[in-house]
């Protein structure tokens, strides 16, 4: 199966390198992408998950998924409301 060079693929902890580094730009998995569920870097959020919602990872127990996929939803409903005034 060949491997999509656009996902970062994240290395496990237990790998040798000793923490979890972005597959592609080789640096430190910081970020969660709310919008591809993926772990992602800094230089990730920069290029293949710019404009996503991202949230730390150190800061996951305190967030509340139900509250952030409703905004989530809404602000895309909204998108499509003013595509289709725009039609």
């Amino acid at each position: 199966m060949p491997v999509n060079m656009q996902q970062p693929q994240e290395i496990p902890a237990n790998h040798p390198s000793g923490s979890t580094k972005c597959a592609v730009h080789g640096e430190e998995v910081i970020l969660l992408c709310l919008k591809d569920q993926e772990k992602v870097c800094s230089r990730c959020l920069h290029s293949t998950h710019l404009l996503h919602p991202v949230v730390p990872l150190n800061s996951l127990d305190q967030l509340d998924f139900k509250t952030s996929l409703q905004r989530e939803i809404d602000t895309t409903i909204e998108e499509l409301k003013q595509r289709e005034q725009i039609v």
